[in-house]
């Protein structure tokens, strides 16, 4: 067995108390020291009981499924929210349209020297008009 030990061995104590040991290993294998069986991980306590106690019954292929399912949940999840976010920052912008600004026009960002600008662009018969914003502040 590889790792450190934490914690020690029982050491009698008066009265026949008996002292709790730590018996996990510092190594990342969570594996007894005293019978070398790898102990099973406990859930996050973040985790809903109900979810946390299906898993144990899971196979390890299951396991390694859910893992792979939640993961691309969690991208999903946080996709959603960066566009919820820019959909409100849009909204936030579109109350600044100046008056000369038709109401579907869109903003977009045009890169010039190494510089990001924005401007109002909207399609006028043929043409494509647009009317500048400002820059873009690189630190915000």
């Amino acid at each position: 067995m590889s790792g450190r030990t934490l914690g020690h061995a029982p050491a009698p104590t008066s009265g026949g108390q008996k002292i709790a040991v730590n018996q996990q290993r510092e190594d990342s294998d969570s594996e007894c020291w005293l019978t070398g069986i790898p102990e099973e991980p406990t859930p996050p306590t973040t985790l809903l009981s109900g979810i946390a106690g299906k898993c144990p019954s899971l196979s390890a292929d299951q396991l390694r499924d859910l893992a792979e399912y939640a993961e691309s949940l969690a991208e999903y999840r946080e996709r959603e929210l960066r566009l919820e976010a820019d959909e409100e920052s849009t909204d936030e912008e579109h109350d600044d349209r100046p008056d000369s600004v038709p109401s579907g026009a869109s903003v977009t960002i045009k890169k010039i020297n190494d510089n990001r600008y924005r401007y109002w662009q909207w399609r006028d018969g043929d043409k494509i008009r647009s009317k500048y914003i400002g820059p873009i502040d690189p630190d915000g």
